[in-house]
């Protein structure tokens, strides 16, 4: 858990992983490996697969992936709720 001053309360890596993936709307698997080094959270990878299954996050295609700019053969996804 982290501590966030300004709340005051406990905040899990968890839900600031998806605090910053909602702000980001388009992010790689790069961008959240780098993100769980930032923030050494090793599981950001495990937990983007749990977003996944759980419906937060979905996996854009080729072509869409292509439209925003990506040219990474990284997987790239959106936040979808």
């Amino acid at each position: 858990m982290v501590e966030v001053a300004s709340a005051g309360r406990k905040t899990s890596k968890r839900d600031l992983l998806m605090d910053w993936m909602r702000d980001r709307g388009l992010f790689a698997t790069h961008d959240i490996i780098a993100w769980g080094m930032v923030n050494y959270y090793n599981r950001a990878i495990q937990t983007k697969a749990d977003l996944i299954r759980e419906g937060y996050v979905v996996r854009l295609d080729d072509k869409e992936k292509e439209a925003h700019g990506y040219r990474c053969k990284d997987e790239v996804y959106r936040w979808a709720v």
